[in-house]
């Protein structure tokens, strides 16, 4: 099982599913869910089956979300930390550790931090 954390509109939970790799995408409002869901609901998994048969999107607090299946196996972060304050940044290291079962995996992108023109 696998976890996209401030998913969007689901490119990689597609990406990231298929018949052996259930995943769940994770948003904070039912609009961001609403997007996640119209597009997974036509889009393929990396596998080529359809993605709809190995995903899920919820609405929760990335904080407090704690899945009743237990920890997930892949921890997949595309720039979600870069979104969080400074100050939060502990508690998402605090909260990676009880998403992610010993042995797991988490891959992170994230944006380098300095003065760049044009951002991030």
């Amino acid at each position: 099982r696998a976890l996209v954390p401030g998913c969007g509109r689901g490119y990689a939970v597609a990406a990231l599913a298929g018949a052996n790799r259930k995943v769940t995408g994770l948003e904070i409002s039912e609009t961001a869910k609403g997007a996640a869901d119209a597009y997974l609901s036509s889009a393929k998994a990396g596998d080529g089956s359809a993605a709809v048969d190995s995903v899920s999107v919820v609405v929760d607090d990335f904080f407090t979300h704690s899945p009743e299946e237990g920890p997930y196996d892949l921890v997949y972060d595309c720039t979600f930390l870069c979104a969080i304050p400074p100050s939060r940044r502990g508690e998402w290291a605090a909260q990676m550790s009880k998403l992610i079962r010993p042995g797991g995996e988490i891959v992170s992108l994230v944006f380098p931090i300095g003065d760049y023109a044009g951002g991030p």
